[in-house]
């Protein structure tokens, strides 16, 4: 049993060697969240001759209502060895496919391009005659990459709801049943006979396959990402069907899990929390207080526009050898930042020529960790990202071209830097401790290292942080609102999500301070007019996000897996009225 500092919940662990035999459908989603956790642990097992442990057998792997993924390492505990990196994709592709044929009734329901990945890597079926085999676990995870999860934990839970309706889920799990009541146990022990009513996570969290959040530290099973989902309302549909059942009553971990008393009272005085050890300098004192008004807006367009909008794609994997992602505008350079691929990722520059088109492609940071999100200075001599490099996702400031990088966001998560317009200051996204899926709006000063808080919300993740013209103001994003917020004396104005029930994400302010771009999740992407607080829908494609404008206001870059593949799209915003 897992034994909580709250009520016990029983939650059922059942085996991915289960979910097969009972012949569930396994997504391409769902498919890549297991491959993406097992590959970490192979990676993670490397020992200092390139040994990993064996693939771990189906029934090895465990996961739970909330998406937890757990591996009984006691079950795949043969000698380790070292293999060749075809091995290895041949291993995880073998995998791939018994995951996707789970189901044989609904074969015609997995994507031909995730299948053909698999056997190009297995050598287990034919494979298109323009493309080669696959000989790297990277390449098989980029050539299947349109199915990666926004969330592996979301995906994990689809899984198992999926498990729990089309099965008798009262019957014996390889696992047995488990007590949790969330991501922080404090004991492990395996329970001996125990039968369990299991929580069924909402359906509707499944994740879309074509959008992603942020691409940060959610792939790495070490340090669990905060995300976005709607867990209260998850929790509640957990606990009525707990109850039908007869079972045990489920309390949902994100928004009541147990919270630091001296945190919780820091924050009900307005004041900034703890932040323990502090690598990145003093901590200011206070916090300004805090007046939002919600803005009531007048109906949202979803209509063509009067002149047609172009959109034309800039990069895509066959230039950049890898997925690009989260462009920006180096206007110094007249170039664009952006990282390519997930994991080992690579902070890259595209020279923009006179005809737009791009003139070349070179590397700023490629140290093996996972870099993302590069902004320049406004000066053009610094650069902003978020990374990996000391294990935990932080804000780092480097030079220009990528040198002497130094960690400036202190203990814990952070990630989604941008400068303010006088390049003393940077925002950014940061996670709350011992609740990491509740993330606030900080910055740091970039002469004296000083943090500050500036928002204390219990639940969402504050996204964005981008900055007005004006050096005082921010917007950001949080659950289904769009927040503009005064950072001197705190004062915000709310605007709630154009359609209803769908979250927004990724704002982008523009040059002028008059607009802001932004997702509206599954429902494209949108512009909100300040002046008059009416929103208008732009593009259709529900993936476009992680929007930078041009220093001119007159284009917007953003990236999307419009056609299948994920690439750099560039937008002429001087057609919009």
């Amino acid at each position: 049993m897992l034994a909580c500092k709250d009520m016990d919940t029983r939650v059922l662990v059942v085996s991915l060697g289960r979910v097969v035999a009972d012949q569930v459908r396994v997504d391409a989603t769902e498919a890549h969240a297991v491959l993406q956790h097992v590959w970490q642990r192979m990676q993670a097992s490397r020992d200092t001759h390139g040994a990993t442990m064996p693939l771990p057998p189906l029934d090895a792997l465990g996961i739970t209502p909330f998406g937890d993924f757990e591996l009984r390492e006691a079950a795949c505990a043969g000698p380790r060895r070292r293999r060749r990196p075809h091995e290895l994709a041949q291993e995880l592709a073998g995998l791939l496919l018994r995951l996707l044929s789970s189901a044989a009734t609904e074969m015609d329901r997995v994507p031909r391009t995730c299948l053909d990945a698999a056997r190009r890597a297995s050598a287990l079926g034919p494979s298109p005659d323009t493309l080669g085999p696959i000989v790297t676990p990277d390449a098989l995870f980029t050539a299947i990459e349109a199915f990666r999860p926004r969330d592996p934990s979301v995906a994990l839970s689809g899984l198992y709801a999926r498990w729990i309706r089309t099965t008798d889920s009262a019957h014996a799990a390889p696992w047995d049943a488990r007590v949790t009541t969330g991501p922080a146990p404090v004991n492990r022990r395996i329970a001996g006979d125990v039968k369990a009513s299991a929580a069924i996570p909402s359906a509707a969290a499944v994740a879309d396959p074509r959008i992603d959040v942020f691409r940060s530290p959610e792939h790495c099973s070490q340090d669990r990402v905060p995300t976005r989902t709607r867990r209260p309302v998850a929790a509640l549909l957990a606990l009525l069907c707990v109850m039908l059942l007869g079972g045990v009553i489920v309390r949902q971990w994100t928004t009541r899990q147990p919270r630091d008393a001296a945190a919780d009272r820091a924050m009900a005085d307005g004041n900034v929390l703890p932040i323990g050890d502090n690598a990145g300098g003093p901590v200011a004192a206070g916090e300004p207080s805090a007046t939002e008004v919600e803005i009531a807006p007048p109906p949202a367009r979803i209509r063509a526009l009067g002149v047609p909008l172009r959109a034309r794609r800039l990069l895509d994997a066959g230039m950049t050898g890898r997925p690009p992602y989260s462009p920006s505008f180096d206007p110094h350079h007249n170039a664009i930042l952006f990282h390519a691929g997930l994991e080992r990722s690579a902070l890259l520059q595209a020279s923009i020529g006179s005809d737009g088109a791009v003139d070349g492609i070179s590397t700023i940071r490629q140290d093996g960790a996972r870099n993302y999100h590069a902004q320049v200075s406004p000066d053009g001599r610094r650069l902003a990202y978020d990374s990996d490099a000391d294990g935990t996702r932080g804000v780092y400031i480097a030079n220009r071209d990528g040198s002497s990088p130094k960690h400036v966001s202190g203990t814990g998560y952070a990630s989604v830097p941008a400068w303010s317009p006088d390049g003393q200051s940077v925002a950014f996204a940061r996670a709350e401790p011992g609740r990491p899926r509740v993330w606030n709006v900080w910055t740091v000063h970039v002469a004296t290292g000083a943090l500050r808080r500036h928002t204390a919300h219990r639940v969402g993740q504050a996204w964005g942080a981008s900055w007005f013209p004006d050096g005082r103001q921010v917007a950001y994003s949080i659950e289904d609102r769009l927040v503009v917020r005064d950072l001197e004396n705190g004062v915000a104005r709310v605007y709630r999500t154009p359609v209803a029930g769908r979250l927004v994400r990724t704002p982008a302010v523009s040059p002028d301070g008059q607009r802001i771009v932004f997702q509206v999740y599954r429902a494209g992407a949108w512009v909100l007019d300040l002046r008059t607080g009416a929103s208008r829908r732009l593009l259709a494609d529900a993936s476009a996000q992680e929007f930078a404008w041009s220093p001119d206001g007159r284009r917007v870059v953003y990236d999307s897996v419009r056609g299948g593949e994920w690439g750099i799209w560039i937008l002429e915003m001087s057609l919009a009225p």
